[in-house]
């Protein structure tokens, strides 16, 4: 029975167990303590690409033998017994990846590797070895190195080169936000300017519509006599009325017709609204 439960603590393994710094565990940060313990960075390329069998027309960045090697190499440094690792033959799935610049790659590999622990079984678990490769060059470099879900190493490089492109995101989001607001706020005093325009100009058009006299016929109290004329000023009981020729004649509100002397009063509040719109009263 014990040993039987010693198996089943060895299958499952504590990641403590396989990789090869035990006690705080693999870093998922910069730091290489989990590397091999004579050296504190990773190993350089363990492969160069060649430029044979050409995949997906990268043949500067190498094949997929290559990319294989390169991945399970970088992985072996990460491991507790690397000499006893193995890997199921082609159970992994590779990916390339290129910047616009048409000259540094990305190989991405998913595989599984069966490692031994410190109880010595060799449990089966998930790895993603990432690594690029710069025309030119000949060696790959490790960018990033995930073990088990547990991420044991990370390029310091493409972490601060990740950070600035995040950092020129936020600016550039930033900088879309502020000018979008700022076309809104411009937007917005445009249509405000709009309607102050329109209702200045509805308030002239109503002040120039109280003012606006037409011809018309003015006709005595007896109806003897009829001018044609145009509403100017009422002064001291005087209607000024303008003939079509230019001149002007004054004549009595109250020797007019009923419905001329109402005419004049209807200009005359007419007139005053005109004057409260304009301000002057």
């Amino acid at each position: 029975m014990r040993i039987r439960s010693l198996a089943l603590l060895a299958i499952a393994g504590c990641q403590c167990g396989l990789f090869l710094a035990c006690g705080g565990g693999a870093t998922s940060s910069t730091n290489t303590s989990a590397l091999n313990s004579s050296s504190s960075s990773v190993e350089s390329s363990p492969a160069a690409p060649s430029n044979s069998e050409d995949v997906n027309n990268r043949a500067y960045a190498g094949t997929e033998s290559d990319v294989r090697l390169a991945a399970r190499k970088y992985l072996r440094q990460f491991l507790k017994y690397p000499e006893n690792a193995s890997f199921p033959w082609f159970d992994d799935e590779i990916t390339f990846t290129e910047k616009s610049d048409g000259n540094t790659g990305y190989w991405l590999v998913r595989g599984r590797v069966e490692a031994m622990n410190a109880f010595g079984a060799k449990p089966t678990v998930p790895y993603i070895v990432r690594m690029s490769f710069t025309r030119g060059e000949n060696t790959y470099h490790l960018q990033t190195v995930v073990l088990d879900g547990e991420k044991l190493y990370v390029d310091p490089k493409s972490a601060a080169e990740s950070q600035r492109l995040a950092a020129e995101s936020e600016a550039q989001v930033a900088t879309v936000i502020a000018a979008r607001q700022a076309e809104d706020s411009r937007a917005a005093a445009e249509r405000q300017a709009a309607a102050q325009r329109q209702q200045e100009q509805t308030r002239l058009d109503r002040i120039a519509a109280l003012t606006t006299s037409e011809p018309r016929t003015w006709t005595s109290k007896d109806g003897q006599y009829t001018i044609d004329a145009t509403f100017v000023t009422f002064i001291n009981g005087k209607v000024r009325l303008q003939k079509a020729d230019g001149g002007t004649v004054d004549v009595s509100k109250y020797s007019l017709t009923k419905i001329d002397q109402d005419y004049i009063d209807q200009q005359l509040a007419n007139r005053k609204m005109a004057d409260e719109l304009s301000g002057r009263n």
